[in-house]
This record gives C-alpha cells, sequence and structure tokens, in this order.
C-alpha cells in the first residue's frame, strides 16, 4: 500500500484524468462508494434505517464526495442533513458541483453556512458526522465557517460517530500539525493512499482508524505517478520474507548469540532473544553471566 504526499496525490489524480481518462465523476463515485462499504462494515449500528446523519461539505472535490454520501446514505433510508461550509461566496466547481446539483434535484436536506450568523447543527441530533469539508491539500490553520463548526462540533457532547473523507479536516497531510478545531475521526477512510501525516505528530490523535478506500486507481497509474512511501502491511512483508525449503531445520536458517544483561536488568535481553526467535533464526542463545538469576 503506497503512502503519498499530497503533491503525489494530485499526481495520481492528473495520471488518472488525462494519461488514462478515468474520468473525475467516475473517481469521486467510487471513492464515496468504498467510503460507503467500509462506514457500514465498521459500525453495524448502520444497517438500521432511519438513522439521523449530518454531512458536512466543503466547496472542492472532497466536499463532491460528502454530495455523493448524502445521496447514497439517504437511499439506505438514513435521515441525511447536509452542510455546505464555506466561505466568500465560493461554490462547488466541477465535478463536485455536478453531484451538488443532484442533491438539490433530489430534494434532500441542503443548508449553507457561509456567514457568522448562519445557525449551526445542533450535533447532538445525530448518529453520525461526515467530515467532508477539506481533503489532502489543506496546508493552512482552519479558519471561517469550517473552523466554527467543527469547534462547535468538538465542544458538542460526544454523542455521534465521526466519519472522516480521506483525512479530518484541518490536519496537514504531509506534517501531521492539525488546526486546534480538528474534528477528531472514529473512521478516517483515506483515498488512493495513504498520507504521511497519519503516521506524524498530531495525525494519530485524530484519524481514529483508518481504512483504505479503493477509487479505481490501477497497478500502472500508480507506477507512473511513483508514490515514495510504503505501508508495510502483511502482504508487503510477505513478498520480503524468502520461501524456506521444505527440507529445512534449525541449523538452516542461522544462530543467533546474543550477549549481555546485568543482575536484575536482563530485559533487553529477553525482547531481543525472542525478537531474533520471531524474526525467523532457526536457533537463539541468549548467554549471560551464570551468577545472574534465570532470565527465561
Amino acid at each position: 500500500m503506497y503512502v503519498a504526499t499530497c503533491s503525489e496525490c494530485r499526481e495520481l489524480d492528473r495520471i488518472a484524468w488525462l494519461d488514462f481518462g478515468l474520468p473525475g465523476l467516475v473517481l469521486m463515485e467510487n471513492a464515496s462508494r468504498s467510503i460507503l462499504a467500509q462506514a457500514l462494515d465498521f459500525w453495524p449500528f448502520l444497517a438500521q434505517k432511519g438513522r439521523r446523519i449530518a454531512i458536512l461539505a466543503g466547496p472542492g472535490q472532497n466536499g463532491g464526495d460528502g454530495w455523493v454520501l448524502a445521496r447514497l446514505f439517504s437511499n439506505l433510508n438514513h435521515l441525511t442533513d447536509s452542510f455546505l461550509i464555506t466561505d466568500n461566496g465560493r461554490r462547488p466547481q466541477g465535478d463536485a458541483a455536478v453531484n451538488f446539483s443532484l442533491l438539490k434535484k433530489l430534494g434532500l436536506n441542503l443548508k449553507i453556512i457561509e456567514s457568522p450568523t448562519d445557525p449551526l447543527p445542533d450535533f447532538s441530533r445525530y448518529s453520525l458526522i461526515v467530515d467532508a469539508i477539506f481533503g489532502a491539500g489543506l496546508d493552512r490553520p482552519l479558519s471561517g465557517a469550517a473552523a466554527r463548526t467543527l469547534a462547535s462540533a468538538c465542544q458538542a457532547e460526544r454523542s455521534f460517530k465521526v466519519l472522516a473523507v480521506d483525512l479530518p479536516s484541518g490536519l496537514y497531510g504531509d506534517s501531521g500539525e492539525c488546526s486546534p478545531e480538528t474534528l477528531r475521526a472514529d473512521l478516517t477512510v483515506t483515498l488512493g493512499a495513504y498520507k504521511p501525516g497519519f503516521f506524524l505528530k498530531k495525525g494519530p490523535l485524530v484519524t481514529g482508524a483508518i481504512k483504505f478506500g479503493d477509487i479505481g486507481l490501477c497497478p500502472q497509474m500508480y507506477q507512473k505517478a511513483e508514490p515514495k512511501g510504503r505501508v508495510l502491511d502483511l502482504a508487503l512483508a510477505s513478498s520480503l520474507v524468502p520461501i524456506r525449503p521444505q527440507g529445512g531445520h534449525k541449523g538452516t536458517f542461522g544462530h543467533a548469540v546474543l550477549l549481555g544483561g546485568s543482575k536484575g536488568k536482563n530485559g533487553a535481553l529477553v525482547l531481543a532473544a525472542l525478537g531474533a526467535h520471531r524474526s525467523g533464526c532457526g536457533l537463539v542463545t541468549a548467554a549471560h553471566a551464570s551468577s545472574q538469576e534465570t532470565i527465561f
């Protein structure tokens, strides 16, 4: 699994569209359906109809995923309230505008939070908050309507769950720094690739469980974009382990000798020996002074 910086994620999107002809609307629909699948698997309570869900979406492409999710949750007979969180008259453009317009045509609940006088949602009414305000490209502190809305959600009694689209709004995808108004997610569904910020600084404190959302990118697209990072998952780790001969024995796979420890302080020697054994050494010898107590 890849770890990609914000610029590498933008390059992946560019390659998918311009070099391979995969439309942005298809990527957006794929992303949202993948997010929905991960959410339904993570929260069994979403299988029950009639849950009230708030969709917080920005005017950019991340918000477009939110508009699709509002439609998909509504199709599952959940009660969705969608909120466009914006400033300075900005409205959705491009692919996000298509799904924003579709939401309005379907007659689903939609409100705009823009000016300081616009009322904020009563978050205590909801079972789930979907945070789709900003995506991986955010590199500045939260401000305006987004800061005001998320600060209100942070201060509300935590009776709801939070689903972050790609990453929690306010978390910088590259550095792991985040704004104080960032709403801690229970589940983050990352799109296309994991972000470095998930693993750095405050990232692990606000992302919750991290699941991968398949948006339809093909191996050839990743190869052309060449993201530099990788997540050491089971598949990658397994590919790095050599295949052992069927007739092997403990002498075939090496003998590790560990020297160390002192009276009452053998913990490091024990841990090193256990680590050597688990790494695949055929025989492990932990050597320490005979005057010391038994360490195993």
